[in-house]
């Protein structure tokens, strides 16, 4: 299944491409390119598109994805908004909605604002059912085995909620849902960053802090399928309460959240920023990207909360660095869009807190996709195709 994923990355990425190319590309030899660009052929996911020059015997024919052979809805379900796309199979985004999440986070009632943002895209495309390959779902927490509901999500106060179900009994399509980390993993694998790395860890920095990990070229899961929970690292012994119950994780010192926490914090104790009046008094309306923007002005305040939660990040990075040695790690979220105050610095608390000679080619990015989520859920449905051959009655059997 590798061998196909490989090969249709290498023509999605690389198009018009020649089979020897291909081959080189992947490791493959001849005979196993021709057998796998052949079954794409058949299933209407590939074709030829051209003839090469010849250097003597019969011309290279060329090669390229059929990108409308199929469309994928991805949804990011955010605690903030959910977030809905429609993309062919080169990713080429073609339609999307936002709509707010449900300011209570009540199950019953997101669970419809996802089911309307997957109509409104549907409406909006006027495709017709059999040309939808599915939906894939990216949501924080820890999901169940068969990845059909959330055991538990701090970050929205859930506790075994089912999801699947419904949405398969209402679009009667495939469905595949997964954290919302592994899912930006996945699409930085398929079409970002990740294109042409075998090792890299991504770091989803929002509302909450999740990792997710490749090794080897495979999204690592776990046993239980739980990895991931990043922000749940203990960082202080004594430290803030967390979502989930614990004391001191990362997610309580250094995520959005916390850091507009403390900043309502110290403003109710008086302490002067120019914060509370790009917010007209209201800290309500405090979000992270405002506390960002506030340091860039030399805000001292909004500096010494950015300065504390850089310093956990960092300290936390340099120990998966210890660990797992990743080439590259992306950061994700709407924090990771804070630009070089946060990319640059965490980087320089990384080379002090990581072990002498651990990580020495390792560089920290911001994902230059900031609708990786959405992609990335969508792309599991992706990789199904291409792992089952391009048989759609195959990837309906095991995913409706």
């Amino acid at each position: 299944m590798v061998n196909k994923q490989n090969v249709i990355c290498a023509i999605m990425n690389n198009a018009p491409i020649y089979r020897t190319e291909i081959a080189r590309m992947t490791d493959l030899s001849i005979p196993t390119v021709m057998k796998i660009t052949n079954e794409f052929i058949n299933k209407g996911l590939v074709k030829e598109t051209g003839k090469g020059e010849s250097n003597g015997g019969k011309p290279p024919l060329l090669l390229q994805c059929v990108n409308d052979a199929y469309y994928i809805i991805g949804v990011d379900v955010g605690t903030t908004n959910i977030n809905t796309i429609m993309m062919d199979l080169a990713a080429h985004i073609h339609y999307q909605c936002t709509i707010p999440t449900d300011s209570k986070r009540q199950p019953k009632i997101v669970l419809n604002q996802i089911i309307d943002s997957i109509e409104q895209v549907t409406r909006q495309s006027g495709l017709d059912s059999n040309r939808m390959l599915g939906i894939g779902i990216g949501i924080a927490g820890l999901l169940n085995q068969n990845r059909t509901g959330v055991v538990f999500s701090p970050d929205f106060g859930w506790e075994d909620v089912e999801i699947i179900e419904s949405i398969k009994t209402h679009f009667h399509l495939p469905v595949y849902m997964d954290n919302v980390t592994r899912a930006m993993a996945m699409g930085e694998r398929w079409f970002g960053l990740g294109r042409d790395r075998e090792h890299f860890l991504c770091i989803n920095l929002g509302y909450g802090i999740g990792a997710a990990l490749f090794i080897n070229g495979d999204l690592y899961c776990g046993d239980s399928g739980s990895s991931g929970e990043f922000g749940h690292m203990n960082m202080e012994m004594n430290g803030p309460l967390c979502a989930c119950g614990n004391y001191g994780c990362l997610e309580a010192l250094a995520s959005a959240n916390a850091m507009v926490n403390k900043a309502k914090f110290y403003i109710e104790k008086g302490v002067t920023t120019q914060i509370i009046d790009t917010v007209n008094h209201d800290i309500s309306l405090i979000n992270a990207k405002i506390i960002f923007d506030a340091a860039k002005q030399g805000d001292q305040l909004a500096h010494e909360i950015i300065n504390d939660a850089i310093h956990y990040l960092g300290t936390a990075i340099a120990s998966m660095i210890n660990i797992f040695d990743p080439g590259l790690i992306i950061l994700e979220g709407g924090v990771s869009q804070a630009g070089d105050i946060l990319t640059q610095n965490i980087q320089r608390v990384v080379e002090q807190k990581r072990m002498r000679h651990a990580g020495n080619s390792t560089k920290v990015v911001a994902s230059t996709s900031k609708q990786i989520a959405s992609v990335g859920a969508a792309s599991y449905l992706l990789k199904g195709l291409v792992e089952n051959g391009g048989d759609i009655n195959r990837l309906y059997s095991k995913y409706c």
